[in-house]
């Protein structure tokens, strides 16, 4: 993660909502689920997708919860990457 992202205060009270309704449960929360809600929250959002990522993740560590990484956008990633010639060899 890069500590160096931030998003605006009322961005991070929004995740913090977010997280402390999922504090509730036992399962590990979706990622891709509280990326698409806060999208809806705040349409006009300047970060990217990977920014927010992070922005969650930090913030559900930070609470001591479980997370569910399952992206669909990164399934087959490693193998596109590797395909296109990601790693020397």
């Amino acid at each position: 993660m890069n500590a160096a992202i931030s998003a605006p205060p009322d961005v991070r009270a929004a995740i913090g909502n977010f997280l402390n309704e999922r504090k509730a449960g036992d399962q590990p929360f979706a990622l891709p689920h509280s990326m698409n809600a806060i999208r809806r929250i705040f349409p006009d959002l300047g970060i990217s997708d990977a920014d927010l990522a992070d922005v969650i993740t930090s913030e559900a560590l930070t609470a001591g919860l479980n997370i569910d990484f399952d992206m669909p956008a990164l399934k087959g990633s490693l193998d596109r990457w590797d395909n296109e010639g990601g790693a020397i060899r």
